[in-house]
């Protein structure tokens, strides 16, 4: 008994050691992160607004927290290729994956992708908020949104592009055409907004339905002409571009937001320090600069409180989807 007594004794002195010292690595780690590259996996294909956010944010994190920040892109399944990627990555730190509302809460709910959002994932902070706008050719003969619909009730084989399949882009302006008598018009899904933008230039789709910063160049040099943002209000940006509430077509409303995420299990302390660097990348004048160049609209919020509007849109988006298999 008395050697029994003294087995257990050591046993659990080894476990409250090997416990003491594993939480000590632990703190190491968060006191020392980052201390090797990071990656970050953008969802969409290179060039789009999301690569190009990733891109800026990455740089001022590599200025102040003195290790590179590389972007990589994982396109394909909208969105959930990246996410896979992004959830069986070790929970480190050193896997982040900047996503949006679409691979969050769309693409999970409409087919089993193999990731739940709220339940594999913690947020680190929201970047931006967007709207979404409805683009034709300048040259196309289409000059404002009715005119749009006309044409597709001329033209039943009309085409219209987005960033991908059962993205909120795709679900909402789908949605919105299923209440318009005989305007029926044909989604066609790209790997992000750099490729639907280029089908557009090239006279593959009618129209596209995206971020409204994806058109920035083209909107500047004439080639592309919006025709409806969604908003209360118009935008800054495009100021002679009427919103869908002015137009009488208060459906299509929302945008959708860009924000960092992380596997579930990462460290707390390295969930908060990853947060700050980014508040601070995005009250840095240059990174402010160079987002308003891009029509990139800065909102930050914090990983808690994007956590909560995840879980909060997985569920809502769950019901909508479901009701209307």
């Amino acid at each position: 008994m008395k050697t029994n007594h003294i087995y257990s004794l050591i046993l659990a002195l080894c476990l409250t050691f090997s416990g003491l010292a594993y939480a000590q690595a632990g703190q190491e780690a968060i006191d020392n992160y980052p201390n090797r590259s990071v990656t970050i996996i953008n969802p969409f294909s290179p060039g789009g607004s999301s690569d190009i956010q990733a891109r800026i944010i990455s740089e001022a994190l590599q200025r102040n927290m003195g290790q590179a920040f590389n972007v990589i892109s994982k396109k394909g399944g909208a969105g959930a290729v990246a996410m896979l990627a992004a959830k069986n990555a070790k929970p480190d730190g050193y896997t982040m994956i900047l996503t949006c509302l679409g691979p969050c809460s769309l693409t999970p709910n409409r087919a089993n992708v193999g990731y739940n959002t709220p339940k594999d994932f913690r947020a680190i902070a929201r970047i931006s908020l967007f709207p979404f706008a409805v683009a034709v050719l300048a040259d196309s003969g289409i000059e404002n949104f009715n005119q749009l619909l006309e044409y597709a009730q001329r033209n039943p084989n009309t085409t219209f592009g987005t960033c991908g399949a059962g993205l909120m882009q795709h679900v909402l302006f789908s949605d919105f055409l299923s209440r318009q008598p005989d305007a029926s018009m044909q989604h066609i899904p790209f790997n992000g907004g750099a490729e639907a933008t280029s089908a557009l230039l090239g006279g593959h789709v009618a129209a596209t339905v995206q971020t409204a910063s994806e058109y920035l160049p083209h909107y500047k040099s004439g080639t592309l002409r919006l025709l409806a943002i969604t908003g209360d209000e118009r935008s800054p940006v495009y100021p002679d571009v009427p919103t869908f509430k002015e137009l009488g077509y208060e459906t299509i409303t929302g945008g959708t937001w860009f924000g960092f995420a992380v596997p579930k299990d990462t460290p707390e302390g390295i969930i908060l320090k990853l947060q700050n660097a980014i508040k601070d990348a995005l009250n840095d004048s240059e990174v402010q600069s160079r987002f308003e160049k891009a029509a990139i609209p800065a909102r930050f919020l914090s990983g808690p409180e994007l956590d909560v509007i995840i879980s909060s849109e997985y569920k809502s988006f769950g019901k909508i989807l479901k009701s209307s298999d």
